[in-house]
C-alpha cells in the first residue's frame, strides 16, 4: 500500500506540478489573479507562478476559490483587458523589432522579479504571444 501511495504522488506531482508548465513567450502580458483565502490553489501556488515567469503580474482579491471571482469580477476583468493590451503592445514592438525594449519597461515595472529576456518568435508568429517548449525550472 505504501509503495501505491508515493507512485500516486509521484504522478500527480508530475502532472500538477505548475512549474512544468511551459513558460510564456509573452510573460510581460501575464496577469495573475488570486484569492488570498483559496482554500482550492493554496497562495503559495500564484507566487510560484509570478516567480517562475518574469515580468507577470499578480494582484491579490480577499476571498476564496469561488467568492474571487463572484465578489471581484472588475479585478478579474481588468486583468484580461490589460493581459490583452500588453500583448498588443508586445505584438507591435516585435513586429517592429522593438521585444527588448518592451521587456525592458516591464522589468522595470516589477524590479522584484528575475530579469530576463524575452526570446522573440519568428516575424510569421509575431501577433501571437504563445509557449515556447521547454519546461521552467526554479
Amino acid at each position: 500500500l505504501e509503495n501505491t501511495v508515493q507512485r500516486m504522488r509521484q504522478l500527480l506531482g508530475l502532472f500538477t506540478d505548475i512549474t512544468r508548465l511551459p513558460v510564456p513567450q509573452c510573460t510581460p502580458a501575464v496577469v495573475l489573479v488570486a484569492g488570498t483565502d483559496d482554500g482550492y490553489i493554496p497562495t503559495n501556488s500564484p507566487l510560484t507562478l509570478h516567480r517562475a515567469w518574469p515580468g507577470s503580474e499578480i494582484r491579490w482579491v480577499d476571498g476564496g476559490h469561488i467568492s474571487s471571482l463572484i465578489l471581484h469580477q472588475p479585478v478579474f476583468h481588468a486583468a484580461v483587458r490589460d493581459a490583452l493590451s500588453r500583448l498588443d503592445d508586445w505584438s507591435g514592438e516585435l513586429t517592429a523589432g522593438g521585444a527588448d525594449s518592451f521587456n525592458q519597461r516591464n522589468s522595470k515595472k516589477n524590479e522584484d522579479l528575475v530579469a530576463s529576456t524575452i526570446h522573440a518568435a519568428p516575424a510569421s508568429q509575431s501577433a501571437h504571444c504563445h509557449a515556447r517548449g521547454n519546461a521552467v525550472r526554479l
